[in-house]
């Protein structure tokens, strides 16, 4: 299963405060790994920085584009995470 890492991508909090019971937020990626948002196992997560045992997966995406994702932030506990997306398509084949 490949992943892409916080290091190559930038992330936007776009509406923090507007009344949305989660913010939404748009991740741009240089090369953004495809994944099919419906399958558990792949998508956006956050891993906890204490424990990389510990991931939240995103299961709310807005939209998918070829290196831009918005999406609904997951509940988190408040300390540091590393955001990763999980694939399991490599290029050109699923």
């Amino acid at each position: 299963m490949g992943a892409a890492t916080i290091d190559d991508t930038i992330i936007h909090i776009i509406s923090e405060g507007t009344g949305l019971s989660r913010p939404q937020a748009m991740a741009y990626f240089e090369r953004l790994p495809q994944f099919d948002p419906k399958d558990v196992q792949q998508g956006i997560f956050f891993i906890a920085a204490d424990n990389p045992a510990e991931e939240v997966r995103t299961e709310v995406y807005s939209a998918i584009r070829s290196n831009e994702v918005y999406f609904q932030i997951s509940a988190l506990q408040p300390k540091d995470y590393s955001l990763i997306v999980k694939s399991s398509f490599i290029r050109g084949r699923a």
